[in-house]
């Protein structure tokens, strides 16, 4: 876990005493508490020796000692260390983070999430590489910087969501493999047979890090029907008619969230091209369903045309 300078770090580094030098010793003065007799040394060492190792003594004392640290927090000490060029692993692993509910899953992504991102990963080359109960097993497990089961959270509402639903096995399967670009024999099995291996691997995940979390599902954003149709309508045609069908059908029999990020799932898979108007319109919607900033334009933002 050592330093990770870029090569032309020294161009564009601003100085580490300039950026976060205040916040650095603001944080080791308020931890006299938790690290009583110890935060004036580190203070001390971080002022009159060198900030970098100031702070990186300060971490691994917090670690040592098992103090508890909130998500804010912790997130607070990655921004302070990013001038110093080091990866965040640096910051979080071995800290003692209390993290946020896993009710909150879905405002923890950027970008996409669940099923949609899922399905973005199964890309034609994966199978060339990793069978696929291993990439189900790595997309489950990959909670990040964010709280333990998040992923597994997400991608179980939305397959149970589909397990649940009057749509047939064949329209399952058909929307698997149109938001992922793959055949159905990639995976041994059909829509239904692979949307339950994901269930179950979700929920043994959950089981693991966050016995005490009921997986409950949340209500629908039912309002935003409507509008979700309209732009599967819109984008209609930029793939296949059955596509589009399918779409509709999970937008108004299973959830128009999950039938949004599928429709810009798959509008991502045919490269299809949309107006600057349909762009700016899946803007405000994504912003509607609370995603993260990061989640259309990362998905769908070079497929807009100039009109």
């Amino acid at each position: 876990m050592g330093r990770r300078p870029d090569p032309s770090w020294s161009y564009w580094r601003p100085p580490a005493v300039d950026t976060v030098r205040d916040g650095i010793l603001a944080e080791i003065r308020a931890s006299t508490g938790e690290l009583p007799g110890l935060a004036p040394a580190l203070e001390e060492i971080a002022a009159r020796v060198d900030l970098d190792l100031g702070f990186r003594l300060y971490l691994r004392a917090l670690k040592t000692a098992a103090v508890p640290v909130p998500e804010e927090r912790c997130i607070q000490f990655g921004d302070l260390s990013a001038p110093f060029g080091y990866p965040f692993s640096v910051v979080y692993e071995g800290l003692t983070v209390v993290w946020r509910p896993l009710e909150v899953a879905r405002r923890c992504f950027d970008e996409d999430f669940g099923l949609s991102e899922l399905a973005r990963e199964c890309n034609p080359g994966w199978e060339l590489y990793v069978p696929a109960p291993e990439l189900l097993h790595r997309a489950v497990v990959a909670d990040g910087y964010h709280i333990p089961g998040v992923q597994a959270l997400v991608l179980w509402e939305d397959a149970v969501r589909l397990l649940e639903s009057p749509l047939s096995g064949d329209t399952l399967t058909m929307l698997w493999t149109a938001a992922s670009d793959t055949h159905p024999e990639s995976f041994g099995t059909d829509g239904p047979g692979w949307l339950r291996r994901i269930a179950e691997a979700c929920r043994h995940r959950l089981t693991e890090v966050a016995p005490e979390h009921t997986p409950v599902l949340p209500p629908v954003r039912a309002d935003l029907a409507d509008a979700v149709l309209h732009e599967v309508r819109e984008a209609a045609p930029q793939l296949k008619p059955e596509h589009a069908t399918a779409l509709e059908q999970v937008v108004v029999k299973v959830d128009p969230d999950l039938g949004f990020r599928l429709l810009l799932r798959i509008l991502q898979a045919v490269w299809g091209e949309l107006t600057k108007r349909q762009y700016t319109r899946c803007l405000a919607l994504g912003e509607r369903f609370g995603y993260g900033e990061d989640h259309v334009p990362y998905t769908i933002e070079y497929l807009a045309q100039d009109e």
